[in-house]
């Protein structure tokens, strides 16, 4: 797949003049986009209002993620399209097979975990690790002072940042940045690693803003949830890559949604491999859960914290911002949507924060040299 380049706001072009062939063009593809999405559902409008901004500069641009979306929508028919949820067939747990070798983590990621896990271990202990590691101490830092927080003066240290940010907002940071280093050889030929990363930190970003309107508190804890929301998938192409590739173009052929397609390949898809590898990684059972149920909040037995990643990832879909595979924006759960206890006005507010925030982040969390990325053990 082709990068899909977030928009930078301070660049943006104007509207096109809402009859132009260009604003034709984008709302005919955002509309395609969202073809399983409920047009009465009050954050609908927000999104597909929002999906033909960012399309119509997208393809000013002639960017090339719009171009490709162009092209495949051009034989998707007009309208919504009957859907039938479907569930996971298999309890997750029962993936792990002793052959499924993970990933390797590196050294530093166990120490941390070591130190999270013990509860006599202090902030400075947890200090004391990340700054071990230059480079998960070089992207903390610079996450500390970047717009994610907009603090007022600059922090530092890693001593200095546990204590502004705090320890355990400070560890979901670093889990979620360590995991994210580990994918780094995927095959380019079904999902390009850029797009997919900008998709990620797209929905992160916006899940730590969904999660602050709503009152949940810990946004770096939902920030961390949606980075990872879609691990599973880079997993899939890691130990069944013709099973990946099956799905992937079962759901082209078909014009379904990618994890419903990959259900009917594998029995299983890449929200329950993912809760797999975080369970493997010992990872909080927060960040399995919210992968675990990101396409099915409403059976979560907490929906707020599920619906969290839910809605964030259908709306940066809706907007085109990076892309995971998944050519359709998943549909909103209404009971989901509800529990968040939010306006459509309040979803657009978010989003444009979103928008603001996610390039940055985007450069500043993928391009980290080379040399300063953590050994693997």
């Amino acid at each position: 797949m082709t990068n899909t380049p977030v928009p930078d706001p301070d660049s943006a072009k104007p509207s096109a003049p809402e009859g132009s062939e260009l604003n034709a063009k984008a709302r005919e593809i955002t509309d395609k986009v969202m073809r399983f999405a409920d047009p009465e559902f009050p954050p609908i409008a927000v999104l597909r209002d929002m999906g033909v901004q960012q399309r119509e500069a997208q393809l000013a641009d002639n960017d090339p993620g719009a171009r490709m979306e162009e092209k495949f929508y051009a034989a998707v028919a007009m309208g919504s399209a009957p859907l039938k949820a479907k569930y996971m067939v298999i309890d997750p747990d029962s993936l792990v097979a002793p052959d499924m070798v993970l990933p390797s983590l590196p050294q530093d990621f166990h120490e941390l975990q070591r130190v999270i896990h013990d509860e006599s271990r202090s902030a400075n202990d947890l200090a004391k690790v990340i700054a071990k590691s230059p480079a998960l101490a070089t992207v903390l830092l610079r996450l500390v002072n970047s717009a994610f927080y907009s603090l007022a003066s600059k922090v530092d240290t890693i001593s200095r940042a546990v204590a502004v940010v705090g320890t355990r907002q400070l560890t979901y940071l670093a889990l979620g940045t360590t995991v994210m280093n580990v994918f780094q050889h995927i095959p380019q030929e079904l999902v390009d690693l850029n797009s997919f990363w900008k998709h990620s930190i797209a929905v992160g970003v916006t899940s730590r803003l969904l999660a602050e309107a709503s009152g949940l508190g810990n946004g770096e804890r939902y920030f961390t949830a949606g980075l990872l929301h879609d691990i599973g998938r880079l997993m899939l192409l890691n130990f069944l890559p013709k099973a990946a590739k099956s799905a992937f173009y079962l759901a082209r052929r078909n014009r379904i949604l990618l994890h419903y397609a990959e259900l009917d390949v594998v029995n299983y898809d890449h929200a329950s491999l993912g809760c797999v590898a975080m369970r493997r990684w010992n990872l909080p059972e927060s960040l399995t859960q919210a992968a675990l149920f990101h396409h099915a909040p409403e059976i979560h037995n907490n929906i707020a914290e599920a619906a969290v990643i839910h809605v964030a990832d259908s709306a940066c879909r809706a907007l085109n911002w990076g892309v995971s595979g998944e050519f359709f924006m998943p549909p909103i759960k209404h009971q989901a949507w509800d529990s968040l206890k939010l306006s459509a006005q309040d979803l657009r507010e978010v989003l444009i924060k979103a928008e603001e925030q996610t390039q940055p982040l985007f450069t500043l969390l993928t391009q980290t040299p080379r040399a300063e990325l953590p050994s693997r053990s």
